[in-house]
């Protein structure tokens, strides 16, 4: 199979402090939020965390990209979280050197992101891709798997669709669903348990994502790990060394 697979160990973040750095070349991660009114309590926090407005924002942006062991700014945000003032910052970073956004879009149905509380319709992220590409931004999607009420049909329908954007997505990033100690859905979970994928099917269906995407999208992730004193469920993605064997073992095996 013909194209490019990444699980980057080698991106880190940094902070107003200084970079852990790992290797020569770095890609270096920050999440962007802009709080707007009706956003939850999370992204007011993070807005404080972030925020006391553009101007700092900027400041440590431009810190992070005009350091010699930095090679990629890579921001993850919400789609609806790209104002004008970001757009431009974002463009200016994107002159010294690559700018890559990456969108929590999880799912294209829009029952289950009612259900999962994603706080935005399926056309704000479409109207956030044309952007970023009309920007010159390359633009990372992440995707969940295993999300409850979710078939197998309705995960590769996502992929499909990811597929046939225009403009197209630059990269991906897979991940099962983890159920974590202190969120809404470990409440659901605890109350009324849904199923979730065995590794086996994850890796299937991962494979067949990757079937599916054309050979252009970069799979930059196909599985992660949340922090392990809060997973719940369910409990093989500890084992991330095996979760990519068993995937890369049915890559090969499908040829």
């Amino acid at each position: 199979m013909d194209r490019e697979i990444t699980d980057n160990e080698n991106a880190v973040g940094l902070s107003e402090i200084g970079i852990r750095r790992k290797d020569l070349q770095t890609v270096a991660l920050f999440g962007l939020y802009v709080s707007q009114p009706g956003r939850n309590r999370r992204n007011r926090r993070l807005h404080v965390l972030f925020g006391r407005g553009i101007r700092r924002i900027c400041r440590i942006y431009r810190e992070a990209i005009l350091r010699d062991e930095i090679a990629v700014l890579s921001l993850g945000t919400r789609p609806d979280c790209l104002g004008d003032e970001i757009m431009e910052l974002l463009q200016e970073l994107n002159r010294i050197k690559p700018v890559w956004i990456e969108l929590g879009l999880q799912t294209i149905h829009e029952k289950t992101a009612l259900r999962i509380n994603r706080g935005y319709p399926l056309p704000v992220f479409e109207e956030a891709v044309r952007k970023l590409k009309q920007a010159g931004l390359q633009v990372i999607v992440h995707v969940i798997l295993s999300l409850p009420g979710e078939e197998r049909e309705d995960m590769l329908e996502t992929a499909r669709y990811l597929s046939g954007l225009n403009p197209g997505i630059d990269g991906i990033k897979l991940q099962m669903l983890n159920i974590l100690e202190g969120t809404a859905m470990a409440e659901e979970y605890k109350e009324h348990p849904f199923p979730l994928l065995t590794m086996e099917e994850y890796a299937e269906i991962v494979c067949e994502m990757i079937r599916i995407l054309p050979d252009d999208i970069v799979v930059h992730r196909m599985t992660g790990d949340g922090p392990g004193n809060l997973l719940i469920a369910p409990e093989w993605v500890r084992n991330k060394k095996k979760v990519l064997n068993t995937i890369h073992r049915r890559l090969r095996d499908i040829g």
